[in-house]
């Protein structure tokens, strides 16, 4: 039987990829294979979302698809805004970001939030056509640690320090917006602090970590929990 492998195509980042984020291939019991795409740097695909950068994917895809991989991912939540472009140049399983979990949890969930790396460069067009509207969408641009080590990478990563700001922002959430019954973390460096998130939102988390176990195993965005639980 043919080993399944997860491609994951990488931002061009500096900062510490801890057990849990996409970009360590300890998160995952498979094999992955990881292209960094040069060029592709926070700024270009958070802020400008530039459209070169469509080709520049494209190319470090085909590669990924040489060396033999069965699924593909990224390592950013913010290409969501190019799914459609990269799934048309790429030959294998391909979702660009968790966000797509907004049109696959629409039949489980009505109330689902977001937490992304910047809510005020998260807009509509990211999400998928035929899915829900998130009711609420919480960032993480305010908070220096992360946005220091992962968006500007000025400063090393500091895990306890981004732990307790993602506490503060998921207490925000809690506490201002109608009670979500799930969560899709956007930015793909939140997935190492899915037990703080859940101390203050017992809820349901969906990640590009469990995005890229449901591409590997069936070739496609499915939910793989019961939907009933936290234990996703």
């Amino acid at each position: 039987m043919r080993v399944q492998t997860l491609g994951v195509l990488m931002l061009e980042t500096s900062f510490l990829r801890i057990p849990g984020d996409i970009g360590n291939p300890e998160t995952f019991d498979f094999p992955v294979e990881y292209a960094v795409v040069a060029g592709a740097d926070p700024r270009r695909v958070v802020w400008e979302q530039d459209e070169r950068l469509v080709e520049l994917f494209a190319d470090a895809a085909r590669g990924l698809i040489g060396a033999g991989v069965t699924a593909m991912t990224t390592s950013c939540g913010f290409l969501a805004r190019f799914q459609d472009e990269l799934a048309a140049r790429i030959s294998v399983p391909f979702v660009a970001s968790a966000l797509s979990y907004l049109e696959v949890l629409r039949e489980s969930f009505r109330r689902v939030a977001v937490i992304t790396a910047d809510a005020g460069a998260l807009t509509p067009p990211m999400y998928p056509r035929n899915g829900l509207d998130p009711v609420a969408v919480v960032g993480m641009e305010t908070a220096p640690a992360f946005r220091s080590a992962i968006l500007e990478g000025t400063a090393d990563l500091d895990p306890e320090a981004i732990a307790q700001e993602v506490v503060d922002v998921v207490t925000q959430l809690a506490a201002l917006h109608p009670a979500p019954e799930a969560v899709i973390l956007e930015c793909t460096n939140l997935p190492p602090y899915r037990d703080a998130i859940r101390e203050v939102l017992p809820v349901p988390i969906f990640d590009i970590t469990t995005l890229a176990r449901s591409l590997v195993q069936h070739q496609e965005l499915r939910v793989d929990c019961d939907s009933s639980t936290s234990g996703c």
